[in-house]
C-alpha cells in the first residue's frame, strides 16, 4: 500500500450495498366481451427491462402460483392475480380483469293455422343466437301460453312461449310470440232421415231433416232433372236435394247434394166375383182395389177402367173370367187380377143375377211402415212391410201370429194388429256394400282386342260393360300370362274411363285380363265382383 511522503499510513474498509431495481416494462390488459363459448384470460406483456421474467397467476391476492393464465368461458366478472419476478429486481404485482356478459337468445314462437272447432295445435318455436348450435346450454321446457281453446271464435290468438333458462346464466333469452290464425270450417251438412225419403209411394210430401253445424243461413232446393220443386214432392220420380248454407263469422259458405228416389207402390186391382143365371144380360163389372197410400182412392188414377169378359147373353152355363184393365197411373204399378162370372142354369125362375158372396169386413189396424191388402171375400189379409221397415208381430184378437204376412178364415169382427219397427240405418260404407253386391259376372264384363297404335307399336285394348245399374267410382285392371293366377295385388292400371290401352304387350304372348269396380267412402276404396275374365293372344 503506498504512503505519502512524510504521512503515516493508515488503513480500514467499507461496504458497497446494490439495491434490487424497480421492475420497469410489465403491462397487462383488461378482457371484456359477450359469451361466446371460447375460453378468454387477461393479457400480460413484458417488454424493456421486463423481458424474460417468470410469471405467475393466482385467483386470490397473494396466491399466485400458476404458472398458466386461468381462462374462462361462462358469464361472470373474474379478476387475476400475477407476479412478474426476475433477478436484481423487485418483483411486480398486479391484477386484470376478465369481464363475459350474456349473449342474446331469442324464442320466437311459430305461426300456426287451424280452423275453427279444431283441437289446439302443437305449438313449436325456433331459437336464435345459440352460440354453439346445441341446446344443450339451456334448461327448462318451453311452455306456451294461448287463449284458444275449442269453440272459440275465427280470429288471431297470441302464442307466448316461456320456460327456459340459460345455463351459467350465458344468455339473456327474449321471448317474441307467435299468432294462432283460426280460420273458417267448412260446414258438415246431412240429412238425417235420407233413407225414409228414399220410399215406395206413400202419397206424403215428407220434408227432409236438414243438419248442420253451422250457425248459417239454410236454404233447401228440390230438383227433379233440371227442373226446380217449390215444394217437398210426394210423387213418383227421382229427386235432387240441395242443402245451402250462407256464411257466418266462424263457418264457410257451403252446398252439398243428396238424391233420393221415390218408387211405384203396387196397386192391386181385382175384378169382383158375380153370379147370373144362364141367358142374362151381361151384368156391370166392378172392381176391388187394394194398395191406395194416404187418401188416394180409385179418382186419383187416371185412364178408363175397363173389364174383358168373354160372356155373351147367348153364352153357355159355366165359368168366365173377369179381367181388368185400363187404368194408368204415374204413382202405382198396377196388379191387375182377374175375377170369375159365374152362369148358373135356371131353376125356372128366369134369369137374373145371384146374388153375391158376402164379403167379410175384418177391422185392420193402419199405422207407418206397412199396408194391409185383404181378399176379394175379407177372409184373407196379406200384409206388404215396406222398405227400410221389418215385421214384428201380427195378433188377431190379440192373439200372437208372429211375424205372418199371410192370414185366412178371417171373419167381420176380427180384430187385426200390426208392429213394424223402423229398420237401423245403414252406414254409407254399408250402403256401398250392399249396392256392389248387385255387380256379377253376368252384369260386368270385360272384352279385349289387338290394335295398332299410331308410333305402330301393338297394345291391347281392355273395354268393360256395366249393366248392373250401379255407378262405380273407377276401376282396376289386372294382368297375368296365366287364367286362373299370377295377377298379383296390384292393378296395372286404375281408370275412370271405359277404355285401356296395354302397351307393354310382345308378339306370341296370350294374356289375360279381369276387372273389378271400385266405389270411394272417406278415403277407402269398396270392391265389387270381379268381372269376367278376358283374353288375348298378341299376334
Amino acid at each position: 500500500m503506498a504512503s505519502a511522503s512524510g504521512h503515516e499510513l493508515e488503513t480500514g474498509s467499507f461496504i458497497v450495498t446494490i439495491l434490487e431495481a424497480q421492475l420497469n416494462g410489465v403491462g397487462s390488459e383488461n378482457y371484456t366481451g359477450v359469451y361466446d363459448g371460447r375460453a378468454h384470460g387477461i393479457s400480460v406483456t413484458l417488454s424493456a427491462a421486463a423481458k424474460g421474467g417468470t410469471i405467475l397467476y393466482g385467483e386470490t391476492e397473494g396466491e399466485c402460483k400458476l404458472t398458466e393464465n386461468p381462462l374462462y368461458r361462462n358469464t361472470g366478472a373474474y379478476t387475476v392475480y400475477y407476479e412478474v419476478s426476475k433477478d436484481n429486481y423487485i418483483t411486480h404485482k398486479g391484477h386484470a380483469s376478465v369481464t363475459i356478459k350474456p349473449a342474446d337468445l331469442t324464442v320466437t314462437a311459430e305461426p300456426k293455422t287451424i280452423t275453427y272447432k279444431e283441437a289446439p295445435p302443437v305449438y313449436s318455436s325456433k331459437i336464435s343466437g345459440l352460440v354453439d348450435d346445441t341446446e344443450k346450454v339451456l334448461e327448462g321446457k318451453i311452455t306456451y301460453r294461448c287463449d284458444y281453446a275449442v269453440g272459440r271464435d275465427v280470429g288471431e290468438y297470441e302464442i307466448v312461449p316461456s320456460g327456459l333458462t340459460a345455463k351459467n346464466g350465458n344468455y339473456t333469452i327474449a321471448y317474441i310470440p307467435g299468432t294462432l290464425n283460426v280460420t273458417q270450417a267448412a260446414p258438415e251438412l246431412s240429412i238425417e232421415n235420407l233413407s225414409a225419403l228414399d220410399r215406395v209411394y206413400d202419397a206424403a210430401a215428407l220434408e227432409p231433416k236438414v243438419r248442420s253445424d253451422s250457425d248459417g243461413a239454410l236454404t233447401v232446393t228440390f230438383m227433379k232433372g233440371n227442373e226446380v220443386i217449390p215444394n217437398a214432392p210426394a210423387a213418383v220420380g227421382s229427386y235432387r236435394v240441395i242443402v245451402n248454407t250462407k256464411a257466418t263469422k266462424n263457418y264457410l259458405a257451403g252446398n252439398k247434394e243428396f238424391s233420393f228416389e221415390i218408387r211405384k207402390a203396387p196397386l192391386t186391382v181385382t175384378a169382383k166375383d158375380l153370379r147370373i143365371r144362364v141367358k142374362s144380360e151381361i151384368p156391370e163389372y166392378e172392381a176391388i182395389y187394394e194398395g191406395f197410400a194416404g187418401a188416394d182412392n180409385a179418382a186419383s188414377l187416371g185412364g178408363n177402367l175397363q173389364f174383358t169378359c168373354s160372356y155373351t147373353k147367348e153364352s153357355a152355363v159355366g165359368t168366365y173370367e173377369i179381367m181388368p184393365y185400363g187404368l194408368t197411373s204415374e204413382n202405382y204399378e198396377f196388379r191387375f187380377v182377374g175375377g170369375t162370372l159365374t152362369v148358373e142354369g135356371s131353376s125356372g125362375g128366369g134369369g137374373g143375377f145371384i146374388p153375391p158372396i158376402t164379403v167379410q169386413k175384418p177391422t185392420i189396424s193402419t199405422g207407418e211402415g206397412y199396408t194391409v191388402s185383404t181378399g176379394s171375400e175379407g177372409t184373407t189379409a196379406t200384409i206388404n212391410v215396406q222398405d227400410g221397415y221389418e215385421l214384428v208381430d201380427v195378433t188377431v184378437n190379440g192373439v200372437s201370429k208372429g211375424e205372418v204376412t199371410t192370414l185366412t178364415g178371417l171373419k167381420t169382427g176380427d180384430k187385426i194388429e200390426v208392429t213394424v219397427v223402423k229398420k237401423a240405418e245403414l252406414s254409407e260404407a254399408e250402403k256401398v256394400q250392399l249396392e256392389l253386391a248387385k255387380v256379377t259376372k253376368d252384369n260386368f264384363k270385360a272384352r279385349s282386342k289387338q290394335v295398332k297404335m299410331k308410333n305402330g307399336k301393338k297394345a291391347v285394348t281392355i273395354t268393360w260393360t256395366n249393366t248392373s245399374g250401379v255407378k262405380f267410382d273407377g276401376v282396376e285392371i289386372f294382368r297375368s300370362l296365366k287364367k286362373n293366377s299370377g295377377y298379383g295385388k296390384n292393378p296395372i292400371y286404375t281408370s275412370k274411363s271405359g277404355k285401356y290401352y296395354n302397351t307393354s304387350v310382345k308378339k306370341g304372348k296370350k294374356y289375360y285380363y279381369k276387372v273389378r269396380s271400385y266405389i270411394e267412402v272417406d278415403g277407402i276404396k269398396y270392391y265389387s265382383a270381379w268381372s269376367a275374365k278376358a283374353w288375348r293372344t298378341v299376334k
